[in-house]
């Protein structure tokens, strides 16, 4: 997996 995965997945939280 890459970083930017954690990164994306931390910007979901706040969309969703």
């Amino acid at each position: 997996m890459n970083v930017n995965f954690l990164e994306i997945t931390l910007v979901n939280l706040l969309l969703f």
